[in-house]
């Protein structure tokens, strides 16, 4: 389950807003107005760390700043600080949000939580083609058939950058191009003669 953390606050383009994030757990998505803001380094994200973002818009007006922290994984191992694990932005982490050097209040926070049930109520998904380029975080939706009885198979994300895959409405799993999981397997029981849906998280 992803945590958005939202703010709606004034901006104009006379006036520069930093905004910084401090140790999100674990992966953090920055957008303004629905719009991502690039990574400095390139990335649509950053991992467990503090960085620092200009805020630009093209109007004088209230903006909202979303944080997406998306938490990866927990450890089961190690001392016993090792398992104080909160993800999101957690004060025991020492994590924050602050906009031109003041942590700030009244934050909205929404459970993004990508259920199996949720998924299949999505419908009306707009049609893209391959020349469409698209920034992350985004739903994304296709369907293959299968002519004759379904038998294992597995997914090649190699080419794709880092989500995660439904099939049918069942979870198969996270990939990640820097890995290492970058295949995913696909049990014939998830799969059905006819139709099938598949959706990616990306």
């Amino acid at each position: 389950m992803d945590v958005i953390y939202r703010k709606t606050m004034y901006m104009s383009p006379q006036n520069t807003t930093i905004f910084k994030g401090s140790w999100p757990r674990d992966a953090a998505f920055l957008l303004v107005d629905g719009e991502l803001v690039p990574e400095l380094n390139g990335n649509d994200y950053w991992i467990n760390s503090i960085r620092e973002f200009p805020l630009t818009v093209l109007n004088a007006g209230e903006h909202v700043v979303d944080l997406l922290v998306e938490p990866l994984t927990r450890i089961n191992f190690g001392s016993a600080a090792d398992f104080v694990q909160q993800k999101g932005i957690a004060p025991i982490h020492q994590s924050k949000i602050e906009i031109n050097g003041e942590e700030i209040d009244g934050v909205e926070i929404i459970a993004a939580e990508f259920s199996n049930a949720w998924l299949k109520t999505l419908s009306n998904f707009s049609t893209i083609d391959n020349s469409t380029a698209l920034k992350a975080p985004v739903l994304l939706e296709t369907s293959f058939n299968i002519a004759g009885e379904p038998a294992d198979t597995w997914l090649d994300m190699s080419d794709w950058n880092k989500g995660i895959v439904y099939i049918n409405g069942f979870n198969i799993g996270r990939y990640w191009r820097i890995g290492p999981q970058k295949n995913l397997y696909v049990p014939a029981p998830l799969l059905k003669t006819g139709s099938n849906t598949v959706s990616f998280i990306q």
